[in-house]
């Protein structure tokens, strides 16, 4: 889907602009039961995104007017948090689920009560009272698929006809273990992202974006001069630790060996012929099929959070319209986004952590 265009969220011949945040409470179903609570404005929430954690989106620091919580079920009730801008478009950022209460005293002895929330991967990140195994053939996406139908969610796969290895007898995981776990590593065998619940709180699961192929019209544009805040850009390296060879291997019970390796292209400052020697990483995993499926999951792990080249930090204006994995072109270089934090309040600072990655030439992937 491509980067919606604004007017006063690209910054294009306008000085200053202005913001809301609104939140609605929701029901089981998300669907509206109460518009526009009222927050406490002197405690600004913020809203956090980072795709290293489990967790990926949380809201904290949110207070509510006193008496408010009495009439809130914080266990059925959800809520749903949007960005209104000065133009009155409505940018959404996220569904969540209230997770602690504490109550925080105020002035004459108040108590006002305090919430952090986090958004539905919550729903999904429960230990299974079975044993989920798959056998040989299996279509993977359909696996998800089926894993994903058995919980009150909306979600979106894109398809694929991976399958479990048929050089295999099946894999499995015990009971207890947590059912976004199984998903991820499922996601891991056909080279996806991580699941992850979007600004409209839709459960998402795609192959892991390329930032060197990605369209034009996908990316979050951040133009030298432009929306970036002066003296708020930091950049970082981790030369010495970052890995120039990812190997994923196939784990299962299989009589034949199934691995793929992704080295990262002669352009970067870490590989191979610039360093001079080889820093692996090694991924075991079960259930892929074939050299080429281990190759893709070996790239999709080279572009993942864990693996920094070049990490940059930097702040501008609140843009509703970064959620999970987004690719961003930072001043004509391009980033992964790894992760963002914003206050809902009108004039913050939007913080952003982003980290660039190598794509292969051709020919610069092997299978051994």
């Amino acid at each position: 889907m491509s980067i919606p265009t604004n007017v006063l969220l690209d910054m294009q011949a306008v000085s200053q602009r202005a913001a809301s945040w609104q939140f609605d409470l929701l029901d089981q179903g998300r669907q509206v039961v109460r518009e526009n609570l009222p927050i406490d404005r002197d405690q600004v929430p913020t809203i956090s995104v980072d795709t290293s954690r489990a967790i990926k989106r949380t809201l904290t620091g949110l207070r509510f007017n006193p008496g408010l919580l009495e009439t809130i079920d914080i266990i059925k009730n959800r809520l749903k948090v949007t960005m209104v801008l000065g133009d009155g478009t409505t940018w959404p950022q996220g569904i969540f689920m209230f997770s602690d209460v504490s109550a925080v005293v105020v002035s004459s002895g108040l108590l006002v009560p305090a919430l952090n929330c986090v958004d539905q991967l919550q729903i999904v990140d429960q230990a299974l009272d079975y044993t989920v195994a798959y056998g040989p053939g299996k279509v993977i996406t359909d696996a998800l698929r089926e894993l994903l139908t058995e919980l009150p969610i909306e979600f979106s796969i894109t398809p694929s006809g991976a399958s479990i290895s048929a050089a295999q007898e099946a894999v499995a995981w015990p009971a207890g273990t947590s059912r976004l776990r199984i998903i991820n590593e499922l996601a891991t065998m056909i080279g996806y992202h991580e699941l992850f619940f979007d600004n409209h709180g839709i459960a998402q699961l795609h192959p892991m974006p390329n930032p060197d192929s990605i369209d034009e019209g996908l990316m979050i544009d951040y133009p030298a001069g432009g929306r970036t805040y002066l003296g708020m850009t930091s950049l970082s390296t981790n030369l010495l630790d970052l890995p120039n060879r990812f190997i994923v291997v196939n784990t299962g019970a299989s009589q034949v060996t199934v691995f793929g390796v992704y080295d990262v292209p002669a352009s970067a400052a870490h590989s191979y012929e610039n360093r001079g020697f080889r820093r692996t990483h090694v991924e075991q995993v079960q259930g892929i099929e074939t050299n080429a499926e281990a190759v893709t999951a070996a790239r999709a792990l080279a572009r993942s959070w864990r693996f920094p080249f070049e990490t940059i930090e930097f702040s501008g204006p609140p843009d509703p319209r970064h959620d999970h994995y987004n690719v961003l072109n930072h001043e004509e270089t391009r980033y992964f986004e790894m992760g963002w934090s914003m206050l809902c309040v009108d004039g913050s600072a939007m913080r952003h952590t982003a980290r660039r990655t190598y794509e292969a030439e051709p020919g610069e992937v092997l299978e051994l």
